[in-house]
């Protein structure tokens, strides 16, 4: 999809702290499932699995996390951004997110991820206006109810092939750089991940499988991941619209370097393809065939380079991320009536935090994040500079509270100015 200036109202973040509960969920302790004494026939055999579901053979454990925020913006006078930014300060829900998983044998696990939204009732018109998603309710005498979503952010099955290797088959999300799997707002001190990491350089979920172990040498652990999957586009979670498999792999390194320092290189290539639905037509001699529309369509690479430097209190970050489309002969986007040209997107990041054992636990940080974005049809060398500064609290071990000041200014693009947000966010685990 081509950048939508709306895009840049995104907060340049940071991730300091990973909790593994919510980068990569704990399963429960696998169990054995006893074997029947006697061989069942097929439908015994489903009658064991739902008598199962419904014991203790194996614990289903639900947890999340949730965050609510306070926002709001300074914008000068004839800024292009008061087309796309709330002029007025505003509370709102962020993210509540479940998480369900299940030990479903020795080796064997389920897990999946969604998210509760109010979208579509807070979505907005191609003019502009609000569109106010109602239903009558038919338990509250049919008056007008305002209803919401849900976003399935992931869902597998996972086996443990051997120490090393373990495989996941389903939906996931794209294992790159150090935001994007430890996504969770309690576990990232900033209030939102940097701007680079929400115009998804790479691609925020994948539908396919995923491979992956590590090995521990020493003071040193190396991990690796390998992703084949649909790749991007309208109906990635279903269907593959050109048959054309994409590919990621990731490499990481963890070592006892400065306190600890984890490196990680990642890579992806696939192609996006959106096209018209497929139609019946004649060929020259009459006989009945599948028409093919063309559509949008692009192959694109990605590729992303990451540190996280852990020394006591004190965290360093840092990411650099690009991604390169190229348009395929007929397939090209048009942006307001013109051909968008094949392009590159190259952003990152470099940010700083400080954990005191005081003042419930604050860490003040502050990050940077430069982002060149890929050209337009109408817009060419359109560059965007983040400043963030915030306090993150930690009153408890599941409550964050946060308070955050961002500055953004985009070069090359007359009439935006700078753009000044002040946010509050309690972000809590459950």
């Amino acid at each position: 999809m081509t950048v939508q200036p709306s895009g840049l109202a995104l907060l340049a973040a940071m991730s300091l702290l990973t909790p593994a509960a919510l980068a990569q969920p704990a399963s429960p302790d696998p169990e054995e499932v006893p074997a029947s004494p006697d061989e069942p026939d097929a439908t015994d055999a489903d009658l064991a699995v739902l008598d199962l579901a419904a014991t203790d053979e194996a614990h289903l454990q639900i947890f999340g996390f949730m965050d609510a925020s306070w926002t709001g913006y300074r914008l000068s006078a004839g800024s292009l951004w008061r087309g796309y930014l709330p002029t007025e300060t505003t509370f709102g829900i962020g993210n509540l997110n479940l998480y369900l998983t299940r030990s479903l044998a020795e080796r064997w696990r389920s897990f999946f991820e969604v998210r509760f939204t109010y979208a579509p009732a807070t979505a907005t018109r191609v003019d502009g206006s609000a569109n106010h998603a109602t239903a009558p309710d038919p338990a509250n005498a049919q008056r007008p109810l305002t209803w919401g979503g849900v976003s399935i952010e992931r869902a597998y099955l996972e086996y443990d092939a051997t120490d090393r290797l373990t495989v996941q088959a389903g939906a996931f999300l794209t294992p790159y750089g150090i935001w994007n799997v430890d996504h969770g707002s309690p576990a990232i001190v900033p209030i939102a991940p940097p701007w680079i990491i929400g115009e998804e350089l790479f691609p925020k979920q994948q539908t396919g499988l995923h491979l992956y172990g590590k090995r521990a040498v020493g003071g040193y652990t190396l991990a690796y991941h390998a992703t084949v999957s649909n790749g991007r586009g309208p109906f990635q979670a279903f269907r593959d619209l050109d048959g054309k498999p994409a590919l990621g792999a990731r490499l990481e390194l963890t070592a006892p370097w400065l306190g600890l320092t984890h490196l990680g290189v990642s890579g992806y290539r696939g192609r996006f393809t959106d096209r018209p639905a497929d139609s019946l037509g004649a060929d020259a001699m009459g006989n009945l065939i599948v028409v093919e529309r063309p559509g949008v369509s692009y192959d694109e690479w990605s590729a992303g380079a990451d540190v996280l430097i852990e020394r006591g209190p004190l965290r360093l970050q840092a990411e650099l991320l690009a991604n390169q489309r190229s348009y395929r002969d007929g397939e090209r986007a048009l942006q307001s009536g013109l051909a968008v040209p094949d392009g590159r997107f190259v952003g990152g990041y470099l940010l700083a935090g400080y954990r005191f054992d005081r003042f419930w636990q604050v860490m003040p940080f502050v990050s940077s994040e430069l982002a060149r974005l890929r050209p337009g049809a109408v817009s060419h060398d359109v560059a965007a500079y983040i400043e963030t500064a915030g306090l993150n609290f930690r009153p408890v071990p599941n409550v964050v509270l946060k308070v955050q000041a961002t500055a953004l200014t985009v070069k090359n693009v007359p009439l935006t100015g700078v753009v000044e947000q002040l946010s509050l966010q309690a972000a809590w685990a459950f």
